[in-house]
C-alpha cells in the first residue's frame, strides 16, 4: 500500500484537522497488509446493509477502478479514495471526511478527483482492473454487496 505525505501523517497521528481517527485506519490497513479476512463491497450498496455488515472496502460503481478505504469510526468516519496499481498494490490518495460527501452524487463526485490525482501521479500507468475480488486482494474477502 503507498500514501501521500498528507495520508501518512493522518495515519500516524500528525494531522488531526479532520477528526480523524487514526487507530480504526491503521486496524483496517493492517488487515489489508497482512492478508487478514477483509469485507469488501463492489457496486451499489444495498438500501439497506446493517452495521456489522458494511465493508471496509469499496470499489465504486460508476467510477473506473476508483476505491474507497471505509473508515467508519467514529460515526460517520472518514474515506480515503484510492486505485490499485497492481494486484495487493493500492494507492490510497484522497482523504475525506464522510460528512463532506453527502448523497451517492456528490460522493461520486468528489470521490472522482481520484482519477486527475492518479493521471498527475502517474501518466503512462493505467489502473489494475479485475473481475473478482481475487484479481485486486490476496487472502480472505467477502462479498459485502
Amino acid at each position: 500500500m503507498f500514501v501521500t505525505t498528507e495520508i501518512w501523517k493522518m495515519l500516524k497521528g500528525e494531522d488531526t484537522r479532520f477528526g480523524f481517527a487514526p487507530h480504526e485506519a491503521n486496524l483496517i490497513a493492517d488487515r489489508y497488509l497482512a492478508g487478514f479476512a477483509m469485507r469488501i463491497g463492489r457496486g451499489l450498496p444495498p438500501p439497506k446493509i446493517k452495521k456489522r455488515d458494511q465493508p471496509n472496502w469499496e470499489q465504486l460503481a460508476n467510477l473506473h477502478e476508483v476505491w474507497a478505504m471505509c473508515i467508519r469510526k467514529p460515526t460517520n468516519g472518514h474515506r480515503i479514495f484510492g486505485r490499485f496499481m497492481a494486484k495487493d498494490l493500492l494507492v490510497l490518495s484522497l482523504p475525506v471526511d464522510r460528512n463532506e460527501l453527502g448523497k451517492q452524487p456528490q460522493y461520486e463526485a468528489k470521490a472522482a478527483t481520484t482519477i486527475p490525482i492518479w493521471e498527475a501521479a502517474f501518466p503512462d500507468t493505467a489502473p489494475h482492473t479485475g473481475a473478482d475480488l481475487s484479481d485486486y486482494v490476496t487472502g480472505v474477502t467477502s462479498d459485502a454487496y
